[in-house]
């Protein structure tokens, strides 16, 4: 019976839609592993094979590895599974960290100066803010003259207390005169500790000690070291800010 115009566009749109499936399904579709050709035995008319359902049976598997029924293995052994974007990036940034760490073991050489890993049961029990301050203490990366303009955070390192002409940690714990009261405590309770004193230690040998940890901190407390590099500027019917006891928190 032929088909009228409709009836004919409309097959040619099934076609087309099946072509196009075809290809998209045969781009992702793992390829059928072919093996040699095997003859499977004769079946007869009642669908059933005249040498037994056993040799029908491995005939099939013989012909077909993929698959019992010839169809192509949907596994997808040798693809990767799907991943999430948080664990590419991941990968990414360990792969950038490892790279990172071999170019700073190639350039940087000779002894350095290695921070503990341990933490002192003094700063554990000491408030958050004041281990916070004294970690950046020790770390070098405070609120100093020095590290303020070297970061360009500051237009000079000149300390706003004793307006010396660079602010370092040294300068704060040993000469500057602003804190001479609270320093003299400091340097009483290490060389009670450790036996030497202000001139027989350097800053990073001092925050390194354990021993010396509860007099730094005291030192914090009563001070207002690594909070700013100077008195705060007068305000409205206030004057300059107090001195002493302000870090206690």
């Amino acid at each position: 019976m032929p088909l009228c115009a409709s009836n004919r566009q409309h097959r040619g749109y099934l076609v087309r839609a099946r072509d196009i499936l075809h290809k998209a399904t045969s781009a992702v579709r793992p390829t059928l592993k072919t093996g040699p050709a095997t003859v499977l035995p004769h079946h007869g008319r009642d669908g059933l094979s005249r040498y037994g359902p056993s040799r029908a049976r491995t005939g099939l598997q013989k012909s077909c590895p993929d698959g019992m029924d010839g169809r192509p293995d949907r596994t997808m052994e040798n693809t990767a599974p799907p991943r999430s974007l948080a664990n590419l990036k991941r990968e990414i940034s360990e792969k950038k960290w490892s790279e990172a760490q071999e170019w700073v073991k190639e350039r940087v050489k000779g002894r350095k100066y290695r921070m503990s890993k341990r933490t002192s049961k003094e700063v554990e029990r000491a408030p958050k803010l004041l281990a916070g301050r004294f970690h950046q203490i020790r770390t070098g990366h405070c609120r100093t003259g020095q590290y303020l303009e070297w970061t360009r955070n500051a237009d000079t390192a000149e300390c706003g207390w004793c307006k010396y002409r660079v602010q370092t940690r040294e300068h704060l714990l040993k000469h500057c005169g602003r804190w001479k009261m609270q320093q003299k405590i400091l340097w009483a309770e290490v060389r009670k500790e450790t036996g030497k004193g202000k001139n027989r230690h350097k800053i990073r040998d001092l925050l390194a000690d354990e021993r010396c940890t509860r007099a730094v901190l005291d030192f914090l407390q009563t001070t207002r070291v690594g909070v700013r590099t100077g008195p705060r500027g007068p305000r409205s019917g206030q004057g300059q800010d107090e001195e002493g006891g302000e870090g206690r928190k």
